[in-house]
């Protein structure tokens, strides 16, 4: 993908938001705009957002505010799922049309997107590692699933409207259950710092570029 001259809409939660990093332009998405000025790198990252609907934090779900996106753009990435897993929405089924599941959240998100923007690419970045992966702080550690559980469900349902994954989970070297990559580059277990996003921007960056 040739990302010297495009518009390209980032649906995301408060990392695509860039809630810890310092400056916005120290976030992942600043960065790639700075790289690139002659592009526009819309940020529709929302604080506590996830795929699916849930009643927890009240926030809109991606599936919500996927259609009040520019529709001009040439294309869409979605970086989504850990807040899914941190509220417990439940997995659901393969079959799953509805909103209120993972399944049938990503079933619906991605439908959107090949309506919306039919022809044009859109990418699925899937979550980072963080902290209790297999427990949560939010449902006092009953959880639906362990966050690979949703890693693996949206790679599947990316692989079935045949859509690019990026595998952040499996790639990104950010794991917070090292005392080292915590401290240094996800502070609260969840959230990249300015260091944390730095590292996010190239392994964005190279991706993109690759599709």
């Amino acid at each position: 993908m040739d990302l010297e001259s495009i518009k390209i809409n980032f649906l995301g939660d408060s990392i695509t938001f860039g809630i810890r990093s310092t400056t916005p332009e120290k976030s992942f998405l600043g960065r790639l705009q700075e790289k690139y000025p002659n592009s526009v790198m819309r940020n529709y990252g929302a604080c506590a957002s996830s795929i699916a609907n849930q009643n927890v934090w009240g926030t809109p779900s991606f599936c919500k505010r996927a259609e009040e996106m520019n529709p001009d753009a040439d294309a869409v990435v979605v970086f989504g799922g850990t807040n899914d897993f941190g509220t417990g929405v439940p997995l659901g089924t393969p079959e799953d049309r509805t909103e209120d599941t993972f399944y049938g959240a990503c079933f619906s998100l991605f439908r959107k997107l090949l309506e919306r923007y039919p022809g044009k690419p859109i990418i699925v970045v899937t979550p980072l590692h963080r902290l209790f992966e297999c427990a949560s702080v939010y449902q006092e550690r009953q959880l639906a699933a362990p966050l690979k559980e949703y890693v693996r469900v949206l790679k599947e349902t990316a692989e079935y409207f045949a859509f690019p994954v990026i595998d952040l989970h499996a790639t990104s070297g950010l794991q917070p259950a090292f005392d080292m990559i915590c401290e240094g580059f996800m502070p609260d277990g969840i959230h990249p710092n300015d260091a944390g996003h730095e590292i996010l921007f190239k392994k964005m960056d190279a991706a993109l570029r690759q599709l």
